[in-house]
């Protein structure tokens, strides 16, 4: 009965120190307006960094969209990267 004890014991310790470790990220203070939303830091935190539509977009051009709002055609150097919606896309530099 004592070691059934001991262990129900070391769970309940575990289980706490596993909830209490919680990553809290500190608040993002940034003037960045991202359509995509902000990159994050190794411990899943915001940066003050605006993310990609996609992250094997290369050299996307910044505020340019190709999407059905606002349409603008890319550059021949760039294809266009749609959402899954189709209305905002991304210009990305078109690698042979």
């Amino acid at each position: 009965m004592a070691m059934y004890s001991v262990g129900i014991l070391w769970i309940v310790l575990l289980t706490l120190a596993a909830t209490t470790n919680a990553v809290r990220c500190p608040p993002l203070m940034c003037a960045l307006n991202c359509d995509y939303g902000f990159q994050l830091d190794s411990r899943g935190c915001p940066m003050c960094r605006c993310s990609t539509l996609s992250q094997d977009c290369v050299e996307p051009i910044s505020g340019y969209n190709c999407g059905s709002i606002d349409h603008r055609d890319c550059p021949g150097t760039h294809y266009c990267q749609l959402d899954s919606t189709g209305l905002r896309g991304q210009c990305c530099l078109a690698i042979a």
